[in-house]
């Protein structure tokens, strides 16, 4: 068993600790946080729609950072430190928050893509013996 360092990150004063890879959970919750700490949610409002706006548009760059750079640390170099910046937070921003949602086409870098692959099977047998393996 191995014992991996949380991601670590500080939102309005609060300290967040989470999962490292390979669960991509603690370096999007940051990079999510780091990009709305730019903007005044309290003074947008609970549930307003430029509340709703600001967190959607977060977590759609998020989840792409997350789907085209992050994986499994022992096949993939992982840029934690990046996602995890307060200055790419600061680039994204400007980007995330535009007058209409935008289109995850255009959120993707160049060459990067979903993979149309089979990403793991899980097999169970008659007798219930079961096997669950990731494909590569």
């Amino acid at each position: 068993m191995r014992e991996l360092k949380p991601v670590t990150c500080n939102y309005r004063g609060y300290e967040i600790a989470s999962s490292p890879p390979p669960s991509s959970g603690g370096v999007i919750i940051c990079e999510i946080l780091n990009v709305l700490e730019g903007y005044p949610l309290s003074y947008l409002g609970y549930g307003s729609a430029e509340t709703v706006h600001a967190m959607v548009e977060a977590m759609r760059h998020a989840y792409v950072d997350r789907n085209s750079a992050l994986g499994d640390p022992d096949f993939v170099e992982n840029p934690v430190e990046k996602l995890t910046d307060k200055a790419y937070a600061r680039e994204i921003a400007p980007r995330s928050i535009r007058s209409k949602p935008g289109f995850l086409k255009d959120l993707m870098p160049k060459g990067m893509g979903e993979s149309t692959e089979t990403t793991h099977y899980s097999i169970i047998d008659n007798d219930g013996n079961a096997v669950v393996s990731p494909t590569r």
